[in-house]
């Protein structure tokens, strides 16, 4: 259930601590001194309106990992040659980048297809993400926000320091998925289904935002949340 008298919010912690977090690998590439907060969600969740108050009204660096796979896959890119060599020229835009519509007809179609492409691209975006993380440890950032649609089924969630995971309810998805891609309700729905079910997302996450409400209620969830870790310590020290 979310938090009493907040509506929108849960915690799976206790305390600071997370019951599935394993303290090992890839968090000794991080500073100790720096926060990493794991910012995910399905499909027209909501994930990237809270990436966005969480850069402009908190003022939070925040890496995208979309952005990042989009430079994963520049044309000359390692990433990009072995795509080509993977799918063949049919992926392929004119201009050597990569054909986003087409690359998402085959992967919606099949799960093989899917599996084959993170296998190239989680890589290179892992790279990426840490030379990010780096430059923003020169500079001294404290908190830091990773958003990364992919977080959980990459296997990243050891590489952050906490999982926030936006849920939001099936019929809100479905109706701004085909709102906003101009899709019918049918492809509307596998988009949502070849994803990991927010169910199984939601055992693994620390803290889950449900954004089924207004915009101002969205923002009074993250108000709640970003005091909290203020009050407890556990992110922003």
């Amino acid at each position: 259930m979310p938090t009493p008298g907040i509506p929108g919010t849960r915690s799976n912690r206790s305390g600071c601590a997370n019951p599935y977090r394993r303290d090992t690998g890839p968090l000794s590439k991080r500073s100790k001194s720096m926060k990493v907060i794991g910012l995910t969600g399905g499909i027209a969740s909501g994930k990237s309106t809270v990436s966005a108050i969480f850069r402009e009204e908190y003022k939070l660096p925040v890496i995208d990992a979309d952005l990042l796979s989009r430079e994963a896959v520049l044309p000359g890119s390692p990433g990009m040659r072995q795509i080509e060599t993977a799918f063949g020229r049919e992926v392929l835009l004119p201009d050597g980048s990569l054909n986003r519509s087409r690359m998402g007809e085959l992967i919606c179609d099949d799960s093989a297809v899917r599996d084959r492409l993170n296998a190239i691209l989680h890589p290179a975006i892992k790279d990426l993400y840490y030379a990010n993380l780096e430059m923003l440890k020169r500079d001294g950032k404290p908190l830091v926000i990773y958003d990364c649609p992919l977080l959980i089924e990459a296997g990243q969630r050891d590489e952050v320091d906490e999982v926030l995971l936006v849920v939001t309810d099936a019929q809100t998805r479905l109706k701004r998925i085909m709102e906003r891609d101009g899709v019918d309700e049918s492809l509307a729905k596998k988009k949502i289904e070849i994803q990991m079910p927010d169910e199984k997302k939601i055992e693994l996450a620390d803290t889950i935002i449900y954004n089924n409400g207004t915009l101002a209620d969205l923002k009074n969830s993250l108000d709640f949340y970003m005091k909290e870790k203020l009050k407890n310590a556990c992110i922003m020290s």
